[in-house]
C-alpha cells in the first residue's frame, strides 16, 4: 500500500507536472498565436502605410509635373510679351525715326524753300528796280525824243 500510495503521489506528482507543462505550452503558444497576429497586425499596418507612402509620392510627383507644366507655360507667355514688346518697340523706334526723318528732310526743304524764295524776291525786286530804271529812261529818252521832235519843228517851221 505505501507502495500503491507512493506510485500515485508520483502518478499524480507526474500528471500535475504533465498539466503544468501543457498549461506551459498552452500559454506559449497563445502567446506566439498573439505574437503572430500582432506581427501580422503590424505587417498588414506598414503595408498600409508603405501603399499611402507610395500614393503620396506619386501624388507629389504628379503636382510637381503640373507644377512644371504651369512653369513652363507661364515662363514661355512671359517669353512671347516680352519678344512681342521688343518688337512693337523696335517698330515704334523706326516710326519715331522715320517721322524723324521726314521732319528733318520737310526742315531742310522748307529751308531751300525760304532760300530760294528769298532769292526770287530779291530778283523780282532787282527786276523791279530795273524795270523802274529803264521805265525812267524811255521816259527820259521819249522826252528827248519829244523835245528833239519839236526842236526839229520849229527848225522847220522857222
Amino acid at each position: 500500500m505505501l507502495m500503491e500510495e507512493e506510485q500515485q503521489n508520483k502518478d499524480k506528482e507526474k500528471e500535475r507536472r504533465e498539466e503544468e507543462l501543457k498549461r506551459e505550452i498552452r500559454k506559449q503558444e497563445k502567446h506566439q498565436r498573439e505574437t503572430r497576429d500582432k506581427m501580422r497586425r503590424e505587417q498588414e499596418t506598414l503595408r498600409h502605410e508603405i501603399k499611402g507612402m507610395r500614393q503620396e509620392k506619386e501624388n507629389v510627383k504628379k503636382e510637381k509635373e503640373k507644377l512644371q507644366i504651369k512653369y513652363d507655360t507661364e515662363r514661355e507667355i512671359l517669353m512671347n510679351r516680352i519678344e512681342n514688346d521688343r518688337g512693337k518697340r523696335e517698330e515704334e523706334y523706326k516710326t519715331l525715326m522715320k517721322e524723324r526723318e521726314d521732319l528733318q528732310s520737310k526742315h531742310e526743304a522748307e529751308e531751300k524753300m525760304k532760300i530760294l524764295m528769298e532769292k526770287l524776291n530779291r530778283e523780282r525786286e532787282e527786276m523791279m528796280k530795273k524795270h523802274e530804271e529803264e521805265k525812267e529812261r524811255m521816259k527820259i529818252m521819249m522826252e528827248k525824243e519829244r523835245q528833239n521832235q519839236d526842236k526839229d519843228r520849229k527848225r522847220r517851221e522857222d
